[in-house]
C-alpha cells in the first residue's frame, strides 16, 4: 500500500513539474520580445525597444523585463518591423533598466491575491512643459492611428436608448467601493527604485532633476470583508532634486525623506479614500537661494538700494542647517502644507506658511511665506540705512534710527529685516509680490523738512524766550539799582 501511495504521489509530483514547465516553454514560445514590443506598440502611440523579458511558473508566477526604452513613433512603430531589422532607440524619452513582476498564483487560486514585487527599476524619464502648455509625454500615451502599415479606425459607439444612457450614467456615477473588489490583497511591495527625471519648463528655460527617486508602497493588507483590520498600507519616499537656472545654475538642491500610512478605504462607507497625511523631512546640507525670489521682487527690493540698504548674502547659496520636518496633505490631487515650515540657513530664515497649496496636475499653487534676515545681516543692512539716512537727510544718530523705526516699521521686528510675501501661479508663471509697500527717499525727505521746520521753529521760541528772560532781568536790575539810589538818598536826608 506504502509502495502505492509513494508511486502515486511520485507521478502526481512529475506530472504536475512537467506541466509547469511545458507552460513555462508553450508561454515563452507565445508570449517573445517581438510579441510584447508589438502589443505595446499597437497600444501607444509611440516606439519600444525590449532586450530581453523572462517568465518564471515555478517561482508562484513572475515576469522581469530588461532594457525597455520608449520614444517618438516612427516608421518602424507604424510598419511593425520585426525587431532584428530595426535600429536602436538613439534619443529615449523614457527608459527602464527592469521591471520585476512576482505574483503568489497559488495565493490567488485560494481568494487571495497577492503580490510579492512589482517594481520599475533605474527609469529615465525626460519631461518637456511646453510654453503654450501640454508636454512632450502626454501624446505618447494616446492610441496609435497607424498600426502594421493599417489606418485604425475608431469606431463611434452607437447611440443608446433613453433607458440605456440612465442606466450607463447611474452606474459611472456611482463610486467605487471595497466591495467592487473580487478578492482580498496583499502586497509586499510596488514602486519605483533609483528613478532619474530630467523636467524642462520651456517658457523660462528653468530645469528640475530629480536624481535617486525612490517610491515604494509596502505592507499591502486589504480585504474588503475586514476594511477595519486589514486596509492599510505604507508608502516611503526619498530623493534628491536639483532646480537649475536657464543658465544651467543650479539654485536649489533639497533632500528629500518621507514616511507615510495610507488607509485606502474609508472603513465605514467602503468607499475610495484618496486622502494621504504624511510627514517629510528636508534633510540639512540641502540649500535654498534668494535669488530667484529676489529676481522676481527686483522692482520693489529696488528701493531698498537707493535708501541704503544692501544684504548681499541673500543672493548667495543658504545651506539649510537642520533637518527640517513638516506634514503634508495630498487630496484629490492638490499637495497641502499642514504646518508653518521654516528652512534655517546662516543668511536667514525661509517660512512657508501653512495653508501653501499646489495642484499637482497643473503646478497651479497659492503660497504665502516671510524671509527673515539673521540678525549679523540685519544689524549690517540697518547700520547702513542709518548712516544713509544721517548723510542724505542731515540728521544725528538719534534722528535717523527714529525717521528709520517709523518708516520701516512693517519690515523691522525686534531690530531684524524681514520680507512678508506672497506667490500665485505656476512656478514657471508666478506672481510674487511683497505683503507690504517700501518707502522711498521722497517720504524720508518730506519727514526730515518737517522735522527741520520744527527743529528751527522750537530754536526760534528758545531764542526769543532767552531774549525775553534777558530782558526781564535787565530790567530787575535796573530797578535795583534805582532803589539802591534813592535809599541812599533817604539816608542822607535824615542824617543831615
Amino acid at each position: 500500500m506504502k509502495k502505492i501511495i509513494i508511486i502515486a504521489l511520485s507521478t502526481t509530483t512529475a506530472l504536475f513539474f512537467s506541466a509547469v514547465f511545458g507552460l513555462s516553454l508553450y508561454l515563452k514560445s507565445l508570449i517573445t520580445e517581438e510579441f510584447l514590443v508589438h502589443q505595446l506598440e499597437s497600444i501607444f502611440n509611440a516606439r519600444f525597444d525590449l532586450e530581453h523579458y523572462e517568465i518564471g511558473i515555478l517561482s508562484g508566477g513572475s515576469l522581469e523585463i530588461s532594457g525597455l526604452s520608449m520614444a517618438e513613433r516612427d516608421f518602424y512603430a507604424n510598419q511593425g518591423t520585426p525587431l532584428s531589422k530595426r535600429r536602436k532607440i538613439q534619443n529615449p524619452s523614457l527608459t527602464i533598466k527592469s521591471i520585476n513582476l512576482n505574483l503568489g498564483l497559488f495565493k490567488i487560486l485560494q481568494g487571495i491575491f497577492y503580490l510579492e514585487g512589482f517594481v520599475l527599476k533605474k527609469p529615465v524619464i525626460k519631461l518637456t512643459f511646453y510654453s503654450k502648455g501640454g508636454n512632450s509625454l502626454s501624446h505618447l500615451f494616446q492610441s496609435p492611428k497607424i498600426v502594421r502599415s493599417k489606418l485604425v479606425k475608431r469606431e463611434k459607439e452607437p447611440p443608446l436608448a433613453t433607458a440605456e444612457v440612465n442606466k450607463k450614467t447611474k452606474a459611472s456615477t456611482e463610486p467605487f467601493k471595497a466591495k467592487n473588489v473580487p478578492l482580498a490583497a496583499s502586497l509586499k511591495e510596488i514602486g519605483i527604485k533609483e528613478a532619474q527625471l530630467k523636467v524642462i519648463f520651456q517658457q523660462t528655460g528653468d530645469s528640475i532633476l530629480v536624481k535617486d527617486l525612490n517610491f515604494l508602497i509596502s505592507n499591502v493588507e486589504f480585504d474588503p470583508n475586514d476594511l477595519k483590520n486589514k486596509n492599510n498600507a505604507d508608502i516611503s519616499f526619498s530623493t534628491d532634486i536639483f532646480v537649475l537656472s536657464k543658465l544651467k545654475k543650479e539654485t536649489t538642491h533639497l533632500i528629500l525623506t518621507s514616511k507615510g500610512f495610507v488607509v485606502p478605504f474609508n472603513k465605514k462607507t467602503g468607499q475610495i479614500d484618496p486622502e494621504i497625511v504624511y510627514g517629510l523631512n528636508i534633510k540639512k546640507a540641502s540649500y535654498i537661494s534668494g535669488l530667484n525670489i529676489f529676481e522676481k521682487l527686483s522692482g520693489q527690493i529696488e528701493n531698498l538700494k537707493k535708501i541704503g540698504i544692501s544684504i548681499a548674502s541673500l543672493q548667495e547659496k543658504a545651506i539649510i542647517r537642520n533637518d527640517t520636518v513638516t506634514k503634508v496633505r495630498y487630496y484629490k490631487g492638490n499637495l497641502k502644507l499642514l504646518k508653518d515650515t521654516i528652512f534655517r540657513t546662516e543668511a536667514f530664515d525661509f517660512t512657508i506658511a501653512k495653508g501653501f497649496v499646489m495642484n499637482l496636475n497643473s503646478l497651479i499653487h497659492s503660497m504665502e511665506g516671510e524671509i527673515l534676515v539673521s540678525k549679523k545681516e540685519s544689524l549690517k543692512g540697518l547700520s547702513q540705512l542709518d548712516n544713509s539716512i544721517q548723510k542724505k537727510l542731515n540728521l544725528d544718530a538719534k534722528e535717523a534710527k527714529e525717521m528709520r523705526n517709523k518708516h520701516f516699521k512693517n519690515i523691522i521686528k525686534n531690530e531684524q529685516i524681514f520680507f512678508p510675501f506672497q506667490s500665485k501661479g505656476t512656478f514657471t508663471d508666478s506672481h510674487l509680490k511683497l505683503k507690504t509697500t517700501l518707502p522711498d527717499i521722497g517720504s524720508f525727505a518730506l519727514d526730515a523738512g518737517k522735522l527741520r521746520l520744527k527743529q528751527e521753529g522750537d530754536k526760534l521760541k528758545e531764542k526769543s524766550r532767552r531774549e525775553v528772560n534777558k530782558k526781564v532781568e535787565e530790567e530787575k536790575k535796573k530797578a535795583a539799582r534805582k532803589l539802591q539810589e534813592e535809599a541812599k538818598k533817604g539816608l542822607k536826608n535824615i542824617f543831615k
